[in-house]
This record gives structure tokens, C-alpha cells and sequence, in this order.
């Protein structure tokens, strides 16, 4: 079903390199599916969020004063209320990225919007100087593409961090839907970079994504 596809299809990115565009990006500094996923959880608490998260240490969330975190391989993300967890973390097939997915819950119309994150292993996978130009080579002959905006991203704490925003078509067992999508790739240290899919309808983005996206820092100690 469409949350399970959320996890799925935002994966076109892996094919150059497991790692992988309009709002506008960051507003710190931006430049220019089948069987329904049973809700799942990262290891949860009532803590403050970390402060600092080694590249390896696997996503967590936590709860202070009614805002959800999501903390792990050396970032930190403000995760909506509503927001599930599709499927626990798993490394990629390839072995150059830690995989996880959530969102909002099965059934949202029209569509679940949600987060897909390849996070880098060290040494491993495509880095910030060749991804984005390959991502959007594969994002190019997706259905329905349409490009919106690309550039340099300010992420807090990255050292290097860039953005690809477009739309396409996406094949759910409901039927195709027209999604915008936004790619944020981020050099967290050096040899690691790592993708976060931000996924929403089209026209929805904004809504549904923004200050998400917005909430993206590098905490690597």
C-alpha cells in the first residue's frame, strides 16, 4: 500500500549509489507496496534528543515538551505527531547505506506523506561531488518528471549539503499519483554523505514537508 511505497519508491536514487527538489530548501541559509506496513518504532524515549550521534548509531526517537525527534547516523530531524515508522532500520543491499522510511499513516489521502533515509556508511557509496548529478540523471526518466529547483543547501553542522526538487509520477495499487519530492544530500563528514527523500502530493509539499525539511541538522560529535 502507498506507506510501504513511501519506503519503496523514493529509492529510485540507489541505483547511483544507495545514497540519492519546489519549496525552497532549508531556510537556514538555502540557496537559490503492497502489504501495509504494521506501525513500527525506532527505540523510543522521553529524553531530550542526543546531542551529538556517531555516523554508524542507529535512528532513535524521543518526546520533549510534545515534539518528536528523530536522532541517528549523525542527524537530527523534528518527526510530525502523526508520523509512523514504516520498517526497521536495514542496511542496503549494496552495503553503502543504512535504510529507513517513515511517515504518515497507511490510508492518507491522497497520498502518505513521508521520509526515505539513505544514510552513508564511511568509505562507502557515491559522495556529494557526483550524487546530485546523478540523481537527477535518474530522476530524469522517471514518469511525469518535472524539474523545479536544484543548488547548495545550509544544513546546521554540514559541511557540504545540496538539493534536488522535482515531481513524478508514482504506481500505487490505488493507482498513479503525481508526488513532489525533494532529495537532500548531505556530506555529514568527511567520505560519508548521506540522502533524505522528502515526499509529499504534488502541490501538498509545502504543507506537509517544509518545516521537516526545514528541521534537518548535522550533530556528529
Amino acid at each position: 500500500m502507498a506507506g510501504a511505497a513511501i519506503a519503496a519508491m523514493a529509492m529510485m536514487g540507489t541505483a547511483c549509489g544507495s545514497n540519492e527538489a519546489a519549496a525552497p530548501p532549508p531556510t537556514s541559509a538555502a540557496t537559490s507496496t503492497s502489504a501495509r506496513p504494521a506501525p513500527t518504532s525506532a527505540a523510543s524515549s522521553s529524553a531530550a534528543p542526543a546531542a551529538t550521534a556517531a555516523v554508524d548509531a542507529k535512528f532513535t526517537t524521543s518526546t520533549v515538551g510534545g515534539n518528536r525527534f528523530i536522532v541517528g547516523h549523525a542527524i537530527k530531524v523534528q518527526m510530525p505527531s502523526a508520523w509512523v515508522i514504516y520498517s526497521p532500520e536495514k542496511v542496503s543491499t549494496d552495503k553503502t547505506t543504512y535504510e529507513w522510511a517513515a511517515g504518515l499513516p497507511e490510508g492518507t489521502q491522497p497520498l502518505p506523506a513521508g521520509v526515505q533515509f539513505s544514510m552513508g556508511i564511511s568509505g562507502k557509496g557515491v559522495q556529494i561531488d557526483t550524487l546530485p548529478a546523478g540523481a537527477r540523471a535518474l530522476a530524469e526518466q522517471a514518469p511525469g518528471y518535472n524539474f523545479l529547483d536544484a543548488g547548495n543547501a545550509g544544513v546546521p553542522g554540514a559541511q557540504t549539503a545540496k538539493f534536488l526538487r522535482f515531481e513524478r509520477d508514482i504506481e500505487l495499487s490505488t493507482g498513479s499519483r503525481h508526488v513532489e519530492q525533494v532529495s537532500l544530500f548531505v556530506q555529514v563528514e568527511p567520505g560519508v554523505t548521506s540522502t533524505i527523500r522528502f515526499l509529499a502530493a504534488a502541490g501538498d509539499w509545502d504543507k506537509q514537508m517544509k518545516q521537516t525539511y526545514n528541521s534537518v541538522q548535522v550533530i556528529t560529535s
